[in-house]
């Protein structure tokens, strides 16, 4: 005689079969959650759908008229209906979970209980809850719900945008809510950087507009507010990501050339080039500084794996007039492999600058390979 499950765990809502054998005749306690029981000669095929775990018993006889008696658990995890629902920001849901003795919500954020198996959230941004049940055995299970929230906010490049470090990045924003019958200059947008994070009111700083302008050479992301520029009343919020990409050595290599050589540089013209290196002798001498001192002493600081600093390059890039920005930074490592990039590439257009400066100011007159200790030509 013999009680099995075919399993021992179902998410609510499923059945379990729990299979008797060598009884004559059978009961199962409790019988509310008994489906179907289907008897073939000594075995009996038992169909249960228990809404929590539950101990079932069985009692009965033999062949001979012995009583027997078996017992067997099914357990029931925490479960969900729906793993992700979707409502209004701002807009209460009800969120449901079932099959527990115990529940606890995590976060709390937007809940107005966290003990309960239905709780009604109303939610500013899109949030994911881990619900953790407990049954009557003090066994724990674990489920997931995401709340997605309709903010009404359509950003312009849409949300989670990639972008080269240091590159123009325009960001815009409108707010369009079917429901509502605010006209669109009568909205207020601010943008607060995920910088201030954590800050007290008073020294958060946010930008105004539909859009902003970035240079970002960091990862992060904007907080966006609208608001009834009438009342003052918070409309909505939302969060833009963007993720900044480092800039490759051969993307460098354009963005890096002084405005004032470009052209010479970009077309080869050697001869115009010279002309413009001898009217503008200072920078020449950044240049070679740049590559002497900053970029040598990259290449062998990373070596020795050793950290360095970011670098602010001294002159006026095409970069800077390209991406309408001040300034133009590489990092550490983006120094060294782009110090790594002129000595393997022998069309660099840094290289056939540099090489020119060489001819016109250091020592020897002739072209100079650029070959360091540690790299082979």
């Amino acid at each position: 005689m013999s009680a099995s499950a075919s399993t021992e765990s179902i998410n609510y809502g499923e059945t379990a079969e729990i299979i008797v054998l060598d009884f004559s005749a059978v009961i199962i306690k409790p019988s509310n959650s008994v489906i179907n029981i289907t008897q073939s000669g000594n075995e009996y095929l038992i169909t249960v759908n228990p809404t929590i775990t539950t101990l079932y018993i069985i009692t009965g006889t033999d062949y001979f008229g012995n009583p027997l008696e078996v017992s067997t658990t099914i357990y029931v995890n925490i479960t969900v209906l729906n793993s992700s629902v979707t409502t209004n920001y701002n807009t209460p849901i009800t969120l449901n979970a079932f099959g527990s003795s115990i529940y606890q919500w995590y976060p709390s954020d937007y809940l107005n209980s966290t003990t309960s198996n239905s709780v009604i959230c109303t939610p500013l941004k899109t949030i994911t809850y881990t619900i953790q049940g407990t049954d009557i055995y003090n066994v724990v299970t674990i489920t997931y719900l995401t709340v997605n929230v309709n903010t009404f906010m359509y950003f312009s490049p849409s949300n989670d945008v990639s972008i080269l470090d240091g590159n123009l990045l325009e960001l815009s924003v409108e707010y369009i809510n079917p429901n509502s019958n605010i006209s669109s200059n009568q909205i207020k947008y601010t943008w607060t950087s995920n910088l201030f994070v954590g800050f007290p009111n008073n020294c958060v700083y946010s930008k105004n507009g539909s859009s902003i302008i970035l240079h970002p050479y960091n990862s992060g992301f904007y907080t966006v507010n609208a608001y009834n520029s009438i009342t003052g009343v918070l409309l909505s919020t939302d969060i833009i990501n963007y993720a900044v990409i480092q800039k490759p050595s051969n993307i460098i290599d354009i963005d890096i050339i002084p405005i004032r050589l470009k052209d010479a540089v970009f077309n080869r013209n050697k001869k115009k080039l010279i002309e413009l290196l001898l009217e503008y002798k200072k920078l020449s001498k950044k240049i070679i500084d740049f590559y002497y001192t900053t970029l040598q002493f990259a290449y062998r600081y990373e070596n020795t794996d050793k950290n360095g600093i970011p670098f602010k390059v001294k002159w006026t890039t095409f970069y800077q007039i390209k991406q309408d920005s001040n300034e133009m930074i590489l990092s550490f490592q983006q120094q060294w492999k782009f110090f790594q990039y002129i000595n393997q590439y022998n069309n660099s257009n840094f290289k056939f600058l540099l090489n020119t400066v060489n001819q016109l100011f250091l020592e020897k007159p002739q072209k100079i390979q650029l070959t360091p200790l540690g790299i082979t030509a």
